[in-house]
């Protein structure tokens, strides 16, 4: 049996140009590429291999620019010479074990099954994913399978340990029902190429619902706390991937300089950290029983062991990263708040090196220091994804 491997999205758009109203593979591939896929299929039943190979090549090449993953429906033989990330049979097609045997085991193999019986058999098989559909009648194959619904997929899921992929129908009316009964990704053909334009936006449209069905799954009840040290971006970041998941966003220092009527600077110099640090636990413990949101901390939150246990019980944790002196020029660049730890960099340095032991316990670490707030939130938001898919 393979390793379990988690899918790259749990969005897995499948390309044909004829609904597209697309030229070419290639053309669609990089139209899904911008609007954020991770992972598409090529699919083409219609021209023979000779017709396909340069299509299937340039559309492979794309994906590869872009760190993503170019899968071929049926054709072992083209993802060979096209040199696909992997291939996905059907019941009819090449085995399984025949697939992997020659296409090794790096590549990503998905199967087609139409029962729940079928994708427990399939999910015995050397493959990496096991999809089950038509869940609905299929726009793109009206003749295939009797539509299954979802209750088939529920009962799938307790029983295929491997990533389970939902197929047939499926838009973004019903995606979140599809990932809430227990699919880890949905295969989307005519839900991105049923218009002669617009694959790049209905596929951005379908992530950003994707994510936030998914972060319910990985955060459910929880909160998602921004961490790290003075000018790692907590501020600017944290409200990109706060609509992203429609969730409200929290400062925790704004929070204390309301309830204290003053800035953070001032608190400092009139009433000591150590009443600063009083209140930031106060403030984190009163935010943390409230709605879920992402809440992003002050760099010396995690100080206090309560606060640790408060931030472990209550969410997942990001760390945003960068080096000493990436976050010095940040903190000295003109608009930059004033920030009182940072006025001795012998001591903002002892500080920096102590907290980083601390933020090594987050869930999750973004380097941020050549990325842009944007980038940043769609690491983070990726990362949500893979976790709760």
């Amino acid at each position: 049996m393979q390793p379990r491997r988690r899918l790259p999205s749990c969005i897995y758009p499948i390309t044909d140009p004829a609904q597209a109203g697309s030229p070419s593979h290639a053309a669609l591939t990089r139209a899904l590429l911008r609007g954020g896929a991770r992972w598409l299929q090529l699919r083409d039943k219609s021209r023979t291999a000779s017709e396909l190979v340069e299509d299937f090549r340039r559309a492979c090449r794309e994906a590869r620019k872009r760190g993503a993953l170019a899968i071929i429906n049926d054709r072992v033989d083209l993802a060979l010479a096209v040199g696909a990330a992997g291939v996905h049979v059907g019941e009819e097609d090449l085995p399984a074990q025949e697939a992997r045997r020659l296409l090794g085991p790096a590549a990503l193999i998905g199967v087609s099954t139409h029962s729940v019986s079928a994708a427990e058999r399939a999910s015995r098989l050397p493959v990496d994913y096991v999809a089950l559909g038509p869940i609905y009648r299929s726009p793109s194959r009206p003749g295939a399978h009797r539509a299954l619904g979802l209750e088939p997929l529920r009962r799938a899921r307790t029983k295929v340990a491997l990533p389970l992929v939902a197929i047939g129908g499926i838009n973004t009316e019903r995606l979140a029902e599809v990932l809430r009964a227990g699919a880890d990704a949905a295969a989307i053909i005519s839900g991105v190429c049923a218009a002669p334009e617009g694959a790049e936006a209905r596929v951005r449209v379908l992530i950003r619902d994707a994510r936030r069905v998914v972060a319910q799954r990985l955060l459910k009840g929880r909160h998602l706390y921004v961490v790290g040290f003075m000018g790692a971006g907590k501020s600017s970041v944290g409200p990109v991937v706060a609509r992203a998941l429609s969730r409200p966003f929290i400062d925790l220092d704004r929070e204390i300089e309301c309830a204290a009527g003053m800035r953070i600077a001032e608190l400092f110099d009139r009433r000591g950290e150590a009443h600063f640090r009083l209140l930031e636990r106060r403030t984190l413990f009163r935010v943390s029983r409230g709605r879920e949101a992402v809440i992003a901390l002050g760099g010396g939150a995690l100080g206090e062991p309560s606060s640790v246990r408060c931030v472990r019980r209550t969410g997942r944790s990001v760390w945003l990263h960068a080096s000493f002196e990436t976050l010095q020029r940040r903190c000295r660049g003109p608009g930059a708040p004033e920030r009182p730890l940072m006025r001795d960099r012998g001591l903002s340095r002892r500080l920096y090196r102590t907290r980083q032991a601390l933020y090594s316990k987050s869930d999750f670490k973004v380097p941020t220091a050549r990325l842009d707030e944007e980038r940043v939130a769609a690491r983070i938001l990726a990362w949500v994804e893979r976790r709760g898919g």
